[in-house]
């Protein structure tokens, strides 16, 4: 049944522009979501916090007039009254205590925990829970969030270290399941879970952990994007075009090539996206193309043009006239030699 309601349009506290989801976590906080598109820098969420408000229904005394009575105790009445229980009305209030951290939803953007190795706010998680496996030293940098994924809603995880080339890993669950961590290990080298280098020029290798183990499959993860950036430096540097660079990931006995496209570049850097539906170690790297042996076209002969007469081979040797030359002073020498060898006989 309806109980209230509260907002407006426009950008504003407690206003809505495009809202996109709402969610209520177990003391009646309210979280609404705002043009959740993944990429946009004016996504927002307002949390609204639950207060009780209670409007008493008034007593109702009824006026008793007692019985006079000699040397006795008067009999008490007692004084009924009317729905004693108040009506409890929730009061959706904008911007809580400041001191309060909201509770990361779909497409919020927590407050990374990231740093290099040894630090207090690094931490690994394989899947979710505990060290990832991968070798310590081979670590640069741990970056993870904590966010919700649920059955066919897109879920995006934003990474903001400038030392990550992940930027986004968004994701569309299969089921609901809460909360789920996903976290990325930028590398100095290939992942010690690999056996064989990847082909190509290598930018960045990484992994990246979705959810507890046996989580990051398509049994639980409907598609994912992964959307990553490489220095345009070093595209210029290694004489390569936007096409040749590839996302390729790990599936425990080779490296499967993902598809992967451009999307938008600046001064420094140039965008793209990859697709998947499982995570492990992945790896940045170029592929540069090289020609097709039948796509290198041999210029054809010229032709004469029209009106103009073939010219002879300059060579001379398949013209009808030398053939007959050859067999002429071919056969001159054959008679010359059975002349001298009938003399030869006659001299014996």
């Amino acid at each position: 049944s309806f109980l209230t309601k509260w907002g407006s349009s426009g950008s504003g506290d407690g206003q809505f522009n495009n809202p996109e989801g709402i969610a209520v976590d177990n003391e009646a906080n309210v979280y609404i979501t705002e043009d959740a598109g993944g990429f946009e820098d004016n996504d927002r969420i307002q949390k609204f916090r639950y207060l009780q408000r209670f409007t008493p229904i008034p007593t109702v005394i009824p006026t008793v007039t007692p019985i006079p009575t000699v040397n006795a105790t008067p009999t008490e009445t007692p004084i009924p009254t009317v729905n004693a229980t108040p009506t409890e009305t929730p009061i959706p209030t904008v911007n809580a205590t400041p001191t309060e951290t909201p509770i990361p939803t779909v497409n919020a953007t927590p407050t990374p925990t990231s740093g290099s190795p040894g630090s207090g706010s690094i931490s690994s998680s394989g899947g979710g829970g505990g060290t990832s496996g991968e070798n310590y030293s081979n670590i640069l940098l741990i970056e993870k969030y904590d966010l919700q994924i649920s059955k066919d809603v897109l879920t995006s995880y934003r990474f903001t270290d400038m030392k990550n080339p992940i930027m986004f890993v968004n994701i569309t669950g299969n089921t609901s399941l809460g909360i789920i961590t996903t976290s990325v290990e930028v590398l100095k080298d290939t992942s010690s879970f690999v056996k064989t280098s990847p082909d190509g020029l290598v930018y960045k290798n990484t992994n990246i952990w979705v959810g507890t183990s046996g989580f990051s499959t398509p049994k639980y993860i409907k598609k994912a994007l992964i959307r990553f950036r490489v220095e345009n430096s070093w595209i210029d540097k290694n004489n390569l075009i936007k096409s040749d660079i590839n996302l390729q990931r790990w599936d425990g006995s080779k490296w499967i090539r993902l598809q992967t496209s451009e999307k938008t570049k600046d001064s420094k850097y140039t965008y793209f996206e990859g697709n998947t539906n499982s995570f492990s170690p992945f790896v940045i790297t170029s592929l540069k193309e090289m020609p097709a042996l039948m796509d290198i076209i041999l210029p054809p002969e010229e032709t004469p043009a029209k009106g103009e007469k073939p010219e002879g081979n300059k060579t001379g040797k398949n013209e009808p006239g030398f053939l007959v030359n050859w067999f002429i002073i071919s056969g001159i020498f054959v008679v010359i030699g059975l002349i001298i060898e009938v003399l030869r006989m006659k001299r014996k």
